[in-house]
């Protein structure tokens, strides 16, 4: 007769024999899954049929003109020849600024084999969980604002942005900062990990640059009263301006109660601040709120300037920067679409890495994994009366005398060399007549 401390111990291995089995099971059909996904895109993408989907994917709530840009975008590349032969048709959707709705829109998109490649998701903690989806199923992916140095911790093989990294994003507001005299920054920050993360950046780059912190304050994104905080901050500290690292959402209670406490002082915000929702949240208190952006719509470059034509006789507005970033992205997959040995996401985005320098009409960049940008520029706007008014143009304002923009291009003959051209000393009839075609009133 069995002993039954030994019949329940035989009990016990069979069943870890089983459970051992079941997982090893689930793990192998999850694999088969992923695969036979991606094997599906590939196979979809090389086929026959003459479209080609990407999806695009934004939140109606923040008031953008994302989705404009890259409908532009795709428009221009099917007129020329679409995605090699391929016409783009555009599937949108909207989140409507809920990570778990962003998920399941992720996963949507997932199912779908006939995807071939995904643009938006314009926030870290949107784009990240996005991005590991993505991968998974072997589908492109460019987010138009995943800042987050976590962004590329994952070794992602398909996913991209096209903005720089919180680390760049840092050095260049401590740099803007210190050209603009200030030395003592308030610093408030949102606990949420993506926000604190620039937020200790901004911190180094501060030292750096003999900024000094002199009041340091975390809030819950819940919160909504800050006049004890504020009124502290104002009594005993010394200081030329906030940086106020939150989303708009909730880090507007806090300029609005600053106002209203007679506090004067600029701040400085981050990325989701460049939004007309500015003024709906804090209206005339939104003055003197600086806003880092990677667009400037009046920026000399030739690119830009076309952009900003053609968007303007499309929809009668001026584009934003994420409609830029939208049409960006799209530009940039449809040119790696051309230098790529065959159609497959993975071929595609191998083509990516190779592009060492994108000229796209918020400036020039390429798509390393390191994220290292070449020459993508971090401008600054401020708030002024219900429009934002863009600072410090004469750091942008050079102009390449190759690119030549017939509607804005002055070309006269010059019978000789010279440098420079003074109307008070003209002595020669050549002299004369240049003179009067350039400067006659």
């Amino acid at each position: 007769m069995l002993n039954p401390w030994n019949q329940m111990t035989r009990m016990i291995n069979q069943l870890k024999h089983f459970f051992i089995i079941m997982i090893l099971l689930i793990i192998s059909n999850a694999c088969n899954y992923y695969e036979n996904s991606q094997e599906q895109r590939s196979k979809h993408a090389l086929s026959s049929d003459k479209t080609i989907k990407i999806a695009a994917v934004g939140s109606n709530n923040q008031s953008n003109l994302f989705i404009n840009g890259i409908a532009l975008a795709a428009k221009q590349i099917n007129q020329r020849a679409g995605f090699l032969g391929k016409n783009i048709e555009i599937q949108t959707y909207d989140y409507n600024d809920s990570i778990n709705k962003s998920k399941r829109i992720a996963r949507q998109i997932a199912k779908d084999p006939e995807v071939f490649a995904v643009i938006g998701f314009p926030e870290s903690m949107t784009a990240i969980p996005a991005a590991i989806t993505f991968e998974k199923h072997g589908i492109l992916f460019i987010s138009t604002g995943a800042t987050s140095s976590s962004f590329k911790q994952y070794d992602f093989l398909y996913s991209f942005r096209n903005v720089p990294s919180d680390k760049i994003i840092a050095k260049q507001i401590a740099l803007f900062a210190k050209r603009n005299n200030y030395h003592k920054i308030v610093l408030f920050v949102d606990l949420n990990a993506y926000r604190q993360k620039l937020a200790n950046f901004f911190h180094e780059e501060a030292l750096t640059h003999n900024i000094e912190i002199v009041f340091q304050k975390t809030y819950f994104n819940w919160q909504k009263d800050f006049k004890y905080t504020l009124a502290e901050i104002k009594r005993n500290y010394c200081f030329d301006a906030f940086f106020l690292n939150g989303h708009i959402s909730s880090a507007a209670d806090i300029i609005k109660q600053a106002r209203q406490s007679g506090i004067e002082q600029p701040f400085i915000t981050n990325f989701s601040f460049d939004s007309p929702l500015l003024w709906e949240y804090i209206g005339n208190n939104a003055t003197n709120v600086i806003v880092p952006t990677v667009f400037d719509p009046r920026h000399t470059h030739s690119k830009t300037i076309l952009f900003v034509n053609d968007f303007y006789k499309e929809y009668s507005i001026l584009p934003d920067t994420w409609a830029a970033l939208g049409y960006d992205a799209l530009h940039a997959l449809e040119m790696a679409s051309r230098s790529s040995p065959s159609f497959t996401p993975n071929d595609i985005a191998s083509s990516l890495l190779l592009i060492e320098k994108f000229e796209g009409v918020t400036g020039d960049f390429s798509f390393t994994h390191d994220f290292k940008y070449s020459k993508h520029p971090v401008f600054f706007k401020t708030a002024q009366n219900n429009q934002f008014i863009y600072k410090e143009q004469n750091l942008y304002t050079k102009i390449n005398v190759d690119e030549v923009i017939e509607e804005r291009t002055l070309r006269l003959p010059i019978p000789a060399d010279f440098d420079t051209l003074d109307p008070a000393l003209i002595i020669d009839q050549h002299s004369i007549e240049l003179c009067e075609q350039l400067f006659w009133v």
